[in-house]
């Protein structure tokens, strides 16, 4: 089972998704949606940051690989980013949703993402 984490971030708010893999054929993987260098277009970033809020669950590998393809696809091709509408949050949420967690269709905050994660889906830790 993979540790999938969700958090919020200290400093400039902002949201992101780690995948810890059990399966060795997986690598684990940090995954965030950020503004790009023109402020209009989006673009998918591999990195970490310092955590202030998290909430983890566990999935089956493939299922976490899976959405982590389907996240890669749908913000590669419409790479728009639109603070409040198409950012780090909505990417986090889609992200869930790829994996069958319950997820908001409006737009939180990186911590108010983390609560309604909690109190909709069944999480293994939550900080």
């Amino acid at each position: 089972m993979a540790k999938v984490t969700i958090v919020s971030t200290t400093g400039f708010p902002h949201s992101a998704v780690f995948i810890d893999y059990k399966d060795i054929k997986y690598q684990d993987t940090w995954i965030s949606f950020e503004p790009g260098n023109v402020l209009v277009n989006g673009q998918i970033v591999e990195w970490s940051f310092g955590i202030e809020n998290s909430i983890t669950f566990d999935l089956v590998d493939t299922r976490a690989y899976g959405a982590a393809v389907e996240i890669r696809k749908q913000y590669t091709e419409n790479s728009f980013y639109f603070l409040g509408v198409r950012d780090c949050v909505s990417f986090a949420a889609d992200f869930c949703r790829y994996c069958g967690l319950l997820a908001p269709t409006a737009n939180f905050t990186p911590y108010g993402l983390v609560l309604f994660l909690s109190y909709y889906n069944n999480y293994e830790t939550l900080k």
